[in-house]
């Protein structure tokens, strides 16, 4: 048998912590109240506690479970304790039920009235209980006549010097460097973490790197090893929950509905920033969020948006230093980093350039270097090279590689060139050889598909290509030098140019022939050309897909919630459901444009967040919600009042 074993009974090791203060107070009953109430978690050592005292109280003391008939009958009957001396009590709801029910509050009333009579006869009473079952109880006690927050016993984390006390081994004692502050606040998390690295280390494999994903698993290994359950479903109350899912997103939060949460030893404010957040490390890993900033049409070129209204020009408007919008965002994501808020992925639906210039495509790709150095990382995203994903738009296409007989792929190739260390689809390879690889993040349960729109940019209208060389030629003297005939060439080619978004039909079978994993429930498809027009009176003939009916029905079909795109240079949200075809509803989120002058509204960018946590069967579920926000000012951000959800992949 092993040193270590987390659901170790109390007296079978020492116990970590000192309670010694705690023994001083609890010796007489308290001052305000009727009861002194530990409050914790389940696993957080409410029941070690409530032995340590017994065992340090002697005969003066009992510890009772609620949950067994036989203590509940001695708590009843009274007879072990005599008067002056100590009740330890441990699951309250084995006697006062779970509910608030017309019984359930009688039986709750009736316990706080017998608790009361033995204060006055001089006896001390604990209760060690969870957040939901103090809310329980304060239902019961309307006036507040007999719980007072002055009687709350919170369980500290643990000291340097107790956290000692549980590295029993040389071998505990040297990965003690290595645990994150967050798993050594309470014994049975470190305890966990001690008895999987043993077990590792005795059959020949340690674990590294591995060993928190391992202990996250081993704490969810279903019974006794419900952690994440115990902890989340069954000590909180569902308000509880909320304000836990609002820290979660960086959500201001009730202050009073919070109080139980901070003093439960859950919550606690970064003493960085002062945001709230989430202690347990379990709890903040299951109950994760993942922030991806979506970002499109950035126009890095002669359409550049600047920082500020610059009408003077010359040394004047040099010397302020208005900068772009873009770098107005890059400032911002550095803040975001700073306060902890900043996105874990970013996403780029296209028109990074304005030319498609080697030059423009290169001062993009430092731009968006600047950017990957900021991300937040997250527990279940792992290898960072992934954060940053592209596809192409319909400015991203060489027209000048476009030519008429040439050949289609050229015209994609400076793109991948000079983005070829970051996640795009690959338009310079043909369709029927191109690789198809969904993005996936197992271990959250998200999967990305890039769709490059812009297969055919800058196509030439063969027909329309011919009458016009035919009336630019009309125009030159029998007399016209080659250059001018050239121009006139050009002009032609221009006049037939055509710049149609489409998804190639080889694309849309993979799509559809693709075995999409069920654990991956959360599927985003990253487009520049929209998938449904725009509410406007633009009159334009390729402004979204041509085949955008044929796109919207594969992903109906395969499960995807969520479109990102662009292209219009306006931020709008859009739901779709076709009610033959499928019960699932396809959301649609443009973003507007984050860098381009040429604009109706201000420049913008859209963050999706996904909120992950286990149900109480343990499997995952999901919450998507999505915002917008707009440039306000020379470098500030405001969040639009239309946003999209939350709402859950399935529905």
């Amino acid at each position: 048998m092993g040193t270590y074993d987390a659901r170790r009974d109390f007296g079978t090791a020492p116990t970590a912590r000192d309670y010694g203060e705690l023994l001083q107070q609890v010796r007489r009953p308290p001052s305000a109240g009727v009861l002194w109430l530990v409050l914790a978690p389940r696993r957080y050592g409410k029941t070690w506690t409530l032995k340590a005292l017994e065992s340090r109280l002697g005969d003066s003391a009992c510890y009772l479970d609620l949950r067994l008939a036989l203590d509940r009958e001695d708590w009843r009957a009274g007879a072990r304790i005599e008067q002056g001396g100590h009740w330890l009590l441990d699951e309250i709801s084995g006697l006062v039920g779970k509910g608030t029910a017309p019984q359930d509050l009688a039986s709750s009333q009736d316990f706080l009235t017998r608790c009361e009579k033995l204060k006055r006869a001089k006896t001390s009473i604990v209760l060690a209980l969870t957040p939901r079952e103090i809310e329980h109880l304060r239902h019961a006690d309307k006036d507040g006549d007999y719980l007072s927050p002055k009687s709350i016993l919170t369980l500290s984390p643990l000291s340097p010097k107790e956290v000692g006390e549980v590295a029993r081994t040389t071998e505990a004692r040297a990965l003690l460097t290595t645990v994150p502050p967050s798993w050594r606040r309470t014994p049975f998390l470190l305890e966990l973490l001690f008895e999987v690295d043993e077990k590792a280390r005795a059959e020949g494999e340690p674990l590294g790197k591995y060993l928190i994903p391992q202990a996250l698993d081993v704490s969810e290994g279903g019974s006794p090893h419900r952690y994440f359950h115990d902890v989340f479903w069954d000590a909180l109350t569902e308000e509880h929950r909320e304000v836990l899912r609002s820290i979660a997103r960086s959500e201001p939060v009730d202050a009073h509905v919070c109080q139980p949460l901070r003093q439960a030893g859950l919550v606690e404010k970064d003493p960085t920033h002062g945001r709230l957040r989430l202690t347990d490390p379990v709890l903040a890993e299951r109950l994760s969020l993942v922030r991806i900033h979506h970002i499109s049409d950035v126009h890095f070129g002669p359409n550049t948006a600047q920082g500020f209204d610059d009408k003077e020009g010359g040394p004047l408007a040099k010397a302020t230093n208005p900068g772009s919008v873009r770098d107005g965002y890059l400032s911002h994501v550095e803040g975001l980093h700073a306060t902890d808020k900043a996105p874990h992925l970013l996403i780029v639906s296209g028109d990074l350039t304005e030319r498609a210039t080697s030059a423009q495509f290169e001062e993009a790709r430092l731009w968006l270097e600047q950017i990957e150095k900021i991300l937040a990382p997250h527990p279940l995203l792992g290898d960072s090279t992934r954060r940053v994903l592209l596809v192409g738009g319909n400015h991203d296409v060489d027209w000048s590689q476009a030519k008429p007989n040439g050949d289609e792929r050229a015209r994609h190739e400076t793109f991948a060139k000079v983005f070829k260390d970051y996640v795009h689809p690959h338009l310079e390879t043909p369709p029927e050889t191109r690789d198809f690889k969904p993005v996936k993040w197992k271990e959250f349960g998200l999967t990305i598909l890039l769709m490059g729109t812009s297969e055919l940019g800058g196509q030439v209208q063969e027909e329309v290509e011919q009458r016009a060389r035919v009336y630019e030629l009309s125009k030159l003297s029998a007399a016209a030098s080659p250059e001018e005939r050239d121009k006139a060439e050009t002009a032609a080619i221009q006049a037939a140019r055509i710049d149609p978004g489409l998804v190639h039909h080889r694309v849309l079978k993979c799509v559809s022939t693709h075995k999409w994993e069920d654990s991956l429930s959360v599927r985003i498809a990253v487009l520049h050309h929209p998938l449904s027009p725009l509410p406007s009176t633009e009159v334009t003939r390729y402004a979204g897909l041509l085949n955008a009916g044929a796109v919207k029905q594969v992903l109906l079909e395969k499960g995807f919630c969520l479109a990102l795109c662009g292209h219009v240079h306006a931020g709008w949200f859009a739901e779709e459901r076709w009610h033959e075809r499928t019960v699932r509803t396809l959301r649609i989120a443009a973003a507007p444009s984050l860098g381009s002058s040429s604009i109706a509204e201000n420049n913008g960018f859209n963050v999706v967040e996904i909120l992950r946590e286990l149900n109480r069967e343990g499997r995952a579920t999901y919450q998507l919600q999505v915002r917008r926000f707009v440039r306000k000012g020379e470098r500030s951000w405001e969040q639009h009042s239309d946003q999209m959800g939350p709402f859950s992949p399935g529905s």
